[in-house]
């Protein structure tokens, strides 16, 4: 694991419940937030300091105004007061996620207080050795 000490495996989004296993079920198709995001690609989901799953992060629609966010409840399973709170007054961004992943046991994974969006995770935030072998088995399979 020391040659791999530093070097970011994926980056992790930090959702909150219950839309983290939403998302992992691939029953919630966007996640609402306030700002675009350029990156791309496979990204595993975080909730509670732990990797239960990954998706892909295929591309952003907006910007919409929560209004206009209301009739698409069906791809982003969030109701009008949260998608007031995520707003903050600010346009919204639906970022469109595939291809869910879901772990069979979740990895817990340590990082410092403060992030809010991503994680870039690295070798040294897993648990054990045995997390990070199972980790990027799921990266490079699929």
């Amino acid at each position: 694991m020391s040659s791999m000490k530093g070097e970011i495996i994926v980056k992790g989004l930090i959702v909150r419940e219950p839309y983290a296993t939403m998302i992992i079920r691939g029953v919630k198709k966007w996640e609402i937030r306030n700002k675009r995001t350029r990156t791309r690609g496979k990204i595993a989901i975080i909730t509670r300091k732990r990797i239960i799953g990954f998706v892909e992060l295929v591309g952003i629609k907006g910007p919409f105004t929560v209004n206009e966010l209301i009739e698409f409840y069906e791809y982003h399973k969030a109701d009008p007061l949260e998608l007031k709170r995520v707003s903050r007054g600010k346009p919204l961004y639906a970022w469109e996620l595939d291809n869910p992943i879901k772990l069979r046991e979740p990895i817990l994974i340590k990082f410092p207080r403060g992030p809010v969006t991503w994680v870039n995770i690295r070798p040294e935030m897993l648990s054990d050795y045995e997390d990070l072998l199972h980790l990027i088995s799921i990266l490079k399979t699929s």
